[in-house]
């Protein structure tokens, strides 16, 4: 689950382990993948929004 109190550093650590497990997944149709690239997306998104 996604903290939106998260610092900036502690979102951009969590996108980049994020990115490692999903660069692990042998399955890109599998629900775990999804659920990672969701996650993902959804990290990307809150960071580009501070960024304005």
């Amino acid at each position: 689950m996604i903290k939106l109190e998260c610092s900036r550093t502690d979102l951009l650590e969590e996108i980049e382990i994020l990115r490692s497990k999903l660069n692990r997944q042998s399955d890109f149709t599998g629900s775990e993948t999804m659920r990672i690239s969701m996650e993902l997306d959804k990290l990307i998104l809150i960071v580009m929004k501070e960024n304005g």
